[in-house]
């Protein structure tokens, strides 16, 4: 008959217990809470029961990159305004006046002269700032050459009467396509964990084994996250803070990052 082995901490420490008493076990009352008809395993058979097989554990990293589809700029601009101070040092300057259709409608005129459609373009005062306005601009296919002359017109308008003075451009890049690029951004990230995993077994003075586990990481950074910009997503399109925001003089592509922990058996 097989012999049931009972792993359990407490018969554990009574049996560590009882052999470090040595002869003074003797003195010992002679009860149990082990039935009978169970026999408790050895101790290096219990250490052995509750190890877990050696591993290597390595980071891979892949990156992604595809034409963007649609591209959607944001433009700031800021009122020169300098109101003359007040004689009485207790009373605050008044505000500058807000900006006026009158004001905004050049910046739309040259932006759709330059290319862009009319229906794309939104212009509104900036809350944020008194007297000044925001301008974005949405339009299909970029190139990086078709964004910087679209900043460069606006700019020039704005400015042409020295009434504003811009307050930089932010640009974002999205794709039609975000499962292709995220399944090649993982695809790229497993090759690399697989490929360090290996020059670390080779300098362990070890073999892989079989994978065992597989974790993705989220990441962020100027080259593009782990989350797609998808030209479907609405907050992606219409919040300049929840697209990822690149440089003017970047190419016009789309970035997707993936990152992964593997961890194989070593042999």
């Amino acid at each position: 008959m097989s012999k049931l082995y009972i792993f359990s901490a407490a018969a554990v420490t009574a049996s560590l217990w009882i052999i470090g008493m040595g002869q003074a076990s003797a003195a010992v009352p002679q009860t149990t809470a082990v039935p009978q008809t169970a026999e408790v395993a050895p101790a290096h058979e219990i250490a052995q029961a509750f190890s877990m097989p050696a591993g290597l554990t390595a980071v891979g990293s892949g990156l992604a990159t595809a034409p963007a589809d649609v591209a959607v700029i944001y433009l700031n601009y800021y009122s020169n305004y300098y109101p003359q101070p007040s004689e009485n040092p207790n009373t605050p300057p008044p505000l500058p006046p807000a900006a006026t259709a009158a004001d905004i409608k050049p910046v739309i005129d040259a932006l759709v002269a330059a290319g862009a459609i009319a229906g794309d373009v939104e212009a509104n005062p900036d809350p944020n700032a008194a007297g000044s306005f925001r301008v974005r601009v949405k339009f299909d296919k970029p190139t990086q050459a078709k964004v910087q002359a679209l900043v460069a017109a606006a700019n020039t308008a704005a400015s042409k009467n020295n009434k504003f003075s811009t307050g930089g451009a932010q640009v974002g890049y999205f794709t039609n396509n975000c499962p292709a690029l995220e399944t090649e951004a993982r695809r790229l990230a497993m090759a690399d964990a697989r490929s360090r995993s290996s020059a670390l077994a080779t300098t362990a003075g070890v073999d892989l084994g079989r994978l065992t586990s597989v974790t993705e990481s989220a990441t962020f950074g100027y080259y593009g996250g782990t989350s797609c910009p998808s030209a479907t997503d609405p907050q992606g399109l219409q919040d300049p803070y929840a697209m990822q925001g690149v440089d003017l003089l970047s190419p016009s592509v789309v970035r997707v990052n993936s990152s992964v922990s593997v961890t194989y058996e070593m042999k």
